[in-house]
């Protein structure tokens, strides 16, 4: 971007003033006196001087335009982190990132309008799209002036490695709202359940329905929230999009794949506990962060399929000499009743791009889950970020048949761009037993 000099700035005034009370030597008979060279801008402003007056309004106009696109985003990129607003306004806004792990890019968009009802209800749609054809659309209606700003237990069907809103700034007060959505996921991708299960064995399957809850997120304290969520969950399942794999239906016997034949709709309720004691929630460098939640999965029409999902999410972070040290521990299991089990649809798993990024997403499924995390994250320059990483994690149908000779080792390395704010985007290059792998994602890993 070019800058433009107004020719009337005081600092032109000033040196025309001193070149013209500057002393002129005398001349010697014979000579001709060159003519001092004025700035025209001088000259304007001695002989009409009632024009100094007239353009004040100009560059007051000047001086109050609006920043170009490039000023905003840089002014966006210094701002302190304790400087955002935990008050949403009203407007559109676009969005990118993934739907899902194993989704690929998306991009998207949301439109927020605040105090669109009487008693100050707000109402927010939004949509992502991705380049693999993966869709989810959502609406909420409600308090919604501080759902960004207090703890939020996502829907029932997130990923454990994902319940949490960790990365944002979290300020006292609360948020109650009805959240609707629908998602089709038409390439999802299942390999069986438990550590053992063989990649040639991968298929995929199309997941897709709604869902409605009601949420109420209170923050007790910047560092202590609770988010209780309940609701119908309705998803069906059937044949998958990718051509290049057998779909689960062929691959895999009815009993290797429970809530196949009928798909029951759920009644959801859970509630999360948050303790955050970080310095930074979207760049974090000092401090611990600890996330619990339960959740009970009621099947309507099957009772064999009803479970209670328990998870555990710890994090902490220690600055040291050139860089952070952040390790995260993730636990979850399914605790049922004798003869009941999980649908293999909504089994936690690990692989992709947040949990053994060695493997790919959804690579290992089971009732149970552990997995760990540590990285060194080194800021070699102000926008860029190296994070040699070590993912280590297991499945198992139950904590007692957890086995250490069963788990999997995924190092690697990552790139982030990043701010004084928080990451913006991440290139993590890992290996396993499978081979490399190379996964991009938006925000950071934890």
């Amino acid at each position: 971007m070019r800058a433009t000099l107004n020719v009337r700035s005081p600092t032109l005034l000033l040196i025309s003033s001193l070149v013209a009370a500057w002393p002129v030597p005398s001349l010697s008979a014979g000579q001709q006196p060159e003519a001092p060279v004025v700035p025209v801008a001088a000259r304007q402003e001695a002989t009409v001087p009632e024009n100094a007056d007239a353009q004040e309004p100009e560059r007051e106009a000047n001086e109050g335009r609006r920043p170009g696109i490039r000023e905003r985003i840089r002014e966006r990129l210094r701002k302190p982190p304790d400087s955002e607003e935990t008050v949403t306004r009203s407007g559109f806004s676009l969005s990118g990132g993934t739907v899902v792990s194993g989704s690929g890019v998306a991009v998207g968009g949301r439109y927020r309008r605040v105090n669109m009802l009487p008693r100050g209800i707000d109402a927010e749609a939004g949509a992502m799209v991705s380049i693999r054809g993966y869709q989810e659309y959502s609406g909420a209606i409600g308090w919604l002036d501080r759902d960004r700003s207090t703890v939020a237990l996502d829907r029932a069907d997130t990923a454990v490695s994902s319940l949490f809103n960790a990365s944002s700034p979290k300020a006292p007060g609360d948020s109650v709202y009805l959240d609707v959505r629908h998602r089709i996921y038409p390439r999802h991708r299942y390999f069986g359940a438990g550590i053992g299960a063989s990649q040639d064995n991968a298929a995929d399957y199309t997941l897709s329905g709604p869902s409605i809850d009601g949420v109420w997120q209170r923050q007790f304290s910047r560092t202590l929230g609770l988010s209780v969520r309940g609701g119908w969950l309705n998803l069906q399942v059937g044949p998958g999009h990718d051509d290049a794999l057998v779909d689960v239906q062929d691959r895999f016997e009815l009993a290797a794949r429970p809530g196949w034949d009928r798909h029951p709709s759920f009644v959801t309720v859970g509630a999360g506990l948050v303790r955050d004691g970080r310095d930074n929630p979207r760049q974090p460098e000092q401090g611990w962060f600890v996330g619990t939640s339960l959740r009970r999965f009621t099947a309507v029409s099957q009772a064999n399929l009803t479970f209670t999902r328990a998870t555990m999410d710890v994090r902490t972070y220690e600055r040291l000499p050139g860089g952070v040290i952040a390790v995260r521990a993730l636990a979850s299991a399914d605790l049922s009743a004798s003869g009941t089990t999980t649908p293999f649809y909504l089994l936690a798993s690990l692989g992709g791009n947040n949990t053994l990024r060695g493997f790919s997403p959804y690579r290992f499924a089971d009732r149970t889950l552990l997995h760990g995390t540590a990285e060194f994250r080194w800021r070699v320059h102000r926008w860029i970020e190296v994070a040699p990483f070590l993912d280590a994690g297991t499945v198992a149908p139950s904590m007692a048949r957890m086995s250490a000779s069963s788990i999997e080792v995924t190092p690697g390395v990552g790139v982030r761009a990043r701010t004084d704010k928080g990451a913006l985007g991440r290139l993590d290059w890992s290996r396993s037993r499978e081979g490399y792998r190379l996964t991009f994602g938006i925000g950071p890993v934890f």
